[in-house]
């Protein structure tokens, strides 16, 4: 995300709006990503 985010930044911005608009960075996704999965499994498995 910050490759793309420094070089084409109309195109992050088109392809990243929600993430931008919930303050979410790309270096949050893994942390997000984790957190997601660990919410998942607790309710579903």
């Amino acid at each position: 995300m910050k490759s793309i985010a420094d070089e084409e930044s109309k195109k992050y911005q088109s392809h990243f709006s929600e993430y931008i608009k919930k303050n979410i960075a790309g270096d949050d996704m893994e942390a997000l990503y984790k957190k997601c999965m660990m919410n998942y499994t607790l309710k579903f498995c």
